[in-house]
């Protein structure tokens, strides 16, 4: 497999009429691949990456070089995190192209715009709160507000809905369309049998998980459960495709990845379930999985991760939650410890 990503601005040829971008990102995750298909009379492009002059000048470079020869018609989005579509708004006016995506992620992508453009509500900052967090770490997490509001510009105006199980013809291909939870709530991936190639977005990235995260607007949500899920209806899938992520380099070994990411998130659950033999809030159990990124300032994620991981182990029964003062404590339950 390829070894070596592109330079931001150039476009590598991957496949027959596939191209390959990567863009940077002003974040810890400092890139996101993106993927132009030649669509017959035009391009259609998947993900944008995030609103940055960066991530302008990258893309007209590309228009300069790869698309230059016919017009984009569609951007189609994966799901709707700020590195996804967060240049969509203006990406979509200059090329007065089609804009695809799934239902819940439009949504989600819409909130987050909006969000990020507010202050904390009191309800988001009891989610916080309840789960641990003292009034200087709540406002601490103002600074991912902010880098969301720079660099996700409003969405497009409209857009046409993408549905699992729908085909999508883009040139001489079909490509099917995949959705699943955990990571965001309608993830969209494209899988083309006769290619054997998928689009996985961040579904099943090569060396890392992708954030599975409870946040205030969801707090009793189950995105593991969810994740966990769609790894198995990814094994459906053959064994030789080749996958291109988001992030990391493309590869082939999806069953023994998805093998990875189920025994990764078996043994973070194995973990909680052993430092809660004694109740603790969310927040100090966030430092037996993610002692590191706690100290390096990723509390605000540690914590989503957490809860998502203490919510999977209280439906199956693994933990008892109480509260006490306003905070919501997890301790192994008996079924459990049993």
């Amino acid at each position: 497999m390829i070894e070596q990503a592109p330079a931001p601005g150039v476009a590598v040829p991957i496949a027959d009429g596939l191209w390959w971008a990567r863009l940077d990102l002003p974040f810890r995750l400092n890139h996101v691949n993106v993927w132009a298909l030649d669509d017959g009379d035009g391009w259609s492009i998947v993900d944008c990456g995030a609103n940055t002059a960066e991530t302008e000048a990258a893309w007209r470079s590309i228009e300069a070089g790869l698309l230059h020869s016919k017009p984009v018609i569609r951007l189609i989005a994966t799901h709707g995190h700020t590195d996804h579509i967060g240049y969509a708004g203006p990406f979509v006016r200059r090329h007065a192209c089609g804009f695809h995506m799934t239902l819940a992620e439009w949504f989600s992508g819409t909130l987050r715009f909006h969000e990020a453009a507010s202050d904390f509500s009191e309800r988001q900052s009891g989610f916080f709160s309840m789960h641990g967090c003292r009034p200087d770490e709540i406002g601490s997490f103002g600074e991912d507000r902010e880098r969301v509001r720079r660099h996700l510009a409003q969405l497009p105006g409209s857009f046409t809905r993408m549905r699992a199980g729908e085909r999508l013809r883009i040139g001489d291909d079909e490509w099917l369309v995949m959705t699943h939870g955990g990571h965001s709530p309608e993830h969209a991936s494209f899988y083309s049998r006769e290619r054997r190639i998928l689009i996985a977005g961040d579904q099943v990235l090569p060396k890392i998980s992708p954030v599975i995260g409870v946040f205030p607007s969801e707090p009793d949500a189950d995105p593991l459960g969810e994740y966990l899920s769609s790894l198995d209806a990814l094994a459906n899938l053959p064994e030789d495709v080749v996958v291109l992520p988001s992030h990391g380099l493309p590869y082939r070994g999806l069953h023994a990845r998805l093998a990875e990411l189920r025994a990764h998130h078996r043994h973070r659950l194995s973990l909680l379930s052993a430092a809660a033999s004694e109740p603790k809030t969310a927040l100090e159990l966030a430092e037996v999985l993610f002692a590191r990124a706690m100290r390096e300032g990723q509390s605000r994620l540690a914590l989503a991760e957490t809860v998502a991981h203490l919510n999977y182990l209280e439906k199956c029964g693994e933990l008892e939650a109480t509260f006490t003062g306003g905070r919501k404590y997890f301790r192994s339950s008996a079924r459990g410890a049993a």
